[in-house]
């Protein structure tokens, strides 16, 4: 093995990783919220948009070129509960109280 790679991983002010580069090509591009959450991932051939509630759980994803994912919790402990592409038959994770995911 010849040669050498160098990864380069960028930080915001508040810590955030913003920038992941191999060698000198930049693989993905992320950006945050004033709540310093994720609101976009982009790499050379994707991206995606977040959207989060007022308790800051993230309710949407919007990759490109694809359907929304919505993203639904419980009430008690604000656990995750499913998260589902609304167009596809089955996509659906649900888990109930502490037990195992269910496919």
């Amino acid at each position: 093995m010849t040669g050498t790679t160098t990864e380069t991983v960028t930080n915001t002010a508040a810590g955030n990783i913003n920038l992941l580069k191999i060698g000198s090509t930049t693989e993905e591009t992320l950006t945050y919220n004033q709540a310093n959450e994720l609101a976009s991932a982009h790499t050379t051939s994707t991206f995606a948009n977040y959207a989060y509630d007022l308790t800051d759980q993230r309710l949407e994803k919007s990759p490109s070129g694809s359907n929304p994912i919505l993203y639904q919790y419980g009430r008690a402990a604000g656990e995750l509960l499913s998260e589902n592409d609304l167009h596809k038959p089955s996509t659906s994770c649900t888990r109930t109280d502490s037990g195992p995911w269910i496919l």
